[in-house]
């Protein structure tokens, strides 16, 4: 019997189910990397939602994983965490996502295994590593170890530092100095650094020295379950109203941030576009502010809907006649406009939420920076139904093309063989 090399991956939140940004992209980076590596799980567990179906989720994973070790993360107990680690001069994300029980059992599996790598997704997960490697068996060999950044967290908490008022935004604005401190100190001792994007890889090398290996594992998507041909084919009603969506977990800031603006701010320049216009904010969580947008009064022709969690996203894209993406605060690459455009739906973006992904403006979709620019788009392609259909399909066969998982994973297997 041929024994395959085994890999340690180490989550902070579970990778299943793919439902959003970062679980999205360790659940495929899990189900590739079983295709050639034994799999050895670490993650942790913070939603609500996710603990209620701990055993139903660890099932799915033991499919294409050796062993699967949960971790329950307390939110409550966690934030105390983080800002005793500020406090001690450390960052609030790595005190958050810190637990003693998944460190020690990290330890174990490090010094029992012989693992060709240990792969870490996001920077707080490093701090398990950091701990144990040191305390390794002498002569034991050292695994290779990677991580993946994915974004450059440290910006995303300059951003919010920029956006947020008197006192959150001194608390952000340290939070980034001292993550971007820990991310340095992470590519130094790891052997190689992974981003999604060229632009965030080359923000990483701006803001430390970072002269090790780094290389860019772009996100995918799924574009056979994310698919036109899952749409149903509505009749044609001239009463029918312009439905725009946007899709995101509603209690992450960024999100609620996009979709408040875009409501206050867009939605009432679209009050005599001829036609009746319906806004669907369509995610998990939504927060009081969020749920609030819905009993907005902004015209009699204007319908804010907001759904909350959704078993499956895809008929509330078929419904949409425009995906609007308005992200102020984004980092690396949006699962939700891949899978929008692999849904062949016109897409309307923020510069910042097209960035990274390399599709053409007014191509493949078209980018929007201010609420006028959004509008105008908006009421342009509602009366021109052939224009935003054209682009959908474009969008299409770009993502066909350029983002299938299989394509975007495959430069991490040699990453792991690499001496």
């Amino acid at each position: 019997m041929i024994t395959r090399p085994a890999i340690l991956f180490l989550a902070h939140r579970i990778p299943y189910p793919p439902n959003k940004g970062d679980k999205i992209r360790t659940f495929n980076q899990v189900r590739f990397f079983s295709q050639f590596f034994d799999i050895d799980l670490v993650a942790l567990v913070d939603a609500p939602d996710d603990m209620e179906r701990l055993a139903e989720y660890r099932e799915k994973l033991e499919t294409c994983c050796r062993s699967v070790h949960l971790f329950r993360l307390e939110t409550r107990t966690a934030k105390l965490r983080g800002i005793w680690s500020i406090a001690r001069g450390g960052s609030i994300s790595q005190g958050y996502f810190f637990l003693k029980a998944a460190a020690g059992r990290v330890c174990d599996l490090m010094t029992e295994e012989a693992y060709k790598a240990v792969f870490c997704f996001s920077s707080p997960t490093a701090e398990y590593v950091l701990r144990c490697i040191d305390k390794m068996p002498p002569g034991k060999a050292r695994p290779r170890l990677i991580m993946d950044f994915c974004d450059v967290d440290s910006e995303k908490w300059r951003q919010y530092a920029e956006t947020c008022a008197f006192p959150m935004n001194l608390v952000y604005r340290i939070e980034a100095r001292r993550l971007n401190r820990f991310e340095a100190k992470v590519h130094n001792r790891f052997d190689a650094s992974v981003f999604v994007s060229d632009q965030e890889a080359n923000l990483f090398r701006s803001r430390v020295s970072a002269y090790g290996d780094i290389i860019v594992v772009t996100n995918g998507v799924d574009h056979r379950y994310f698919s036109p041909d899952h749409s149903e084919s509505a009749a044609e009603d001239s009463d029918k109203p312009l439905v725009l969506m946007f899709p995101g977990a509603m209690d992450y800031h960024a999100n609620a941030d996009a979709v408040t603006w875009f409501c206050e701010s867009v939605l009432p320049q679209l009050a005599d576009v001829g036609r009746r216009i319906r806004f669907d904010i369509v995610g998990k969580n939504p927060i009081p502010s969020v749920s609030a947008l819905a009993d907005m009064k902004i015209h009699s022709n204007i319908q804010v809907q907001v759904t909350g969690f959704v078993e499956d996203i895809r008929p509330y894209y078929s419904a949409a006649d425009i995906v609007v993406v308005p992200l102020r605060i984004a980092r690396g690459i949006q699962n939700k406009v891949l899978e929008a455009m692999a849904m062949a739906r016109p897409v309307i973006a923020s510069p910042s939420a097209a960035d990274g992904i390399g599709a053409e403006d007014g191509r493949h979709l078209i980018t929007a920076q201010t609420s006028q620019e959004f509008a105008q788009h908006i009421a342009a392609w509602g009366r021109d139904k052939d224009a935003s259909h054209k682009i959908g399909r474009t969008a299409r066969q770009f993502v066909e093309e350029r983002f299938s998982w299989d394509a975007c994973l495959k430069d991490l297997v040699p990453m792991i063989h690499r001496k």
